[in-house]
């Protein structure tokens, strides 16, 4: 659901509230009836009344049909083969991204993030490379490498491999180990 839905969804539900909140106020006799013969006596002849309510019956049918179609799962992501669909794990995904990637000379470390798209997969990479290394030449090896792999495999279309470089690890860099 997009933010535009959500928004469409906040106020229908706001609205709804108070209109059941005087609902409830009126048949226990809260407010009295004269009120309410005198917000009707507002509303009555004013087209302004009835463009708003027009709205808010096409957001609530749009909200219908968003709430009734059915969703890829975020968590998979769908191949389609000769013979049918398959749904993959975004974990599994995750793990061939790190393969390919691992294997690059002078990748040290990934992180990686997918986003399932209309137009394909969405990847995102955080690299760690070794010094002297010419980085766009690398990068671009990269994102062939795990556009491939993902093509080959897994026959999913990819959209787009955005790759950050972090850090220029030093050659000698040892982490500390603490005891």
């Amino acid at each position: 659901m997009g933010i535009l839905d959500r928004i469409l969804l906040l106020l229908c539900i706001v609205t709804f509230a108070l209109l059941m909140l005087s609902t409830v106020l009126a048949a226990f006799t809260i407010v009295p009836l004269e009120w309410l013969d005198d917000a009707l006596a507002l509303l009555y002849g004013h087209w302004e009344a009835a463009a708003v309510a027009a709205v808010f019956f096409l957001a609530s049918v749009r909200l219908l049909f968003t709430g009734m179609t059915s969703g890829e799962p975020r968590d998979t992501m769908l191949c389609q083969t000769e013979n049918g669909q398959v749904r993959v794990a975004i974990s599994a995904v995750r793990s061939l991204v790190e393969r390919a990637a691992r294997q690059i000379k002078g990748v040290k470390q990934t992180k990686i993030r997918l986003e399932n798209g209309r137009q394909g997969m969405n990847i995102y990479l955080r690299i760690v490379v070794l010094p002297d290394l010419i980085v766009p030449e690398l990068t671009a090896e990269l994102q062939q490498r795990v556009r491939a792999t993902l093509q080959e495999t897994l026959l999913a279309e990819v959209h787009d491999i955005q790759v950050l470089v972090e850090e220029i690890a030093a050659e000698g860099k040892v982490r500390a180990r603490v005891e």
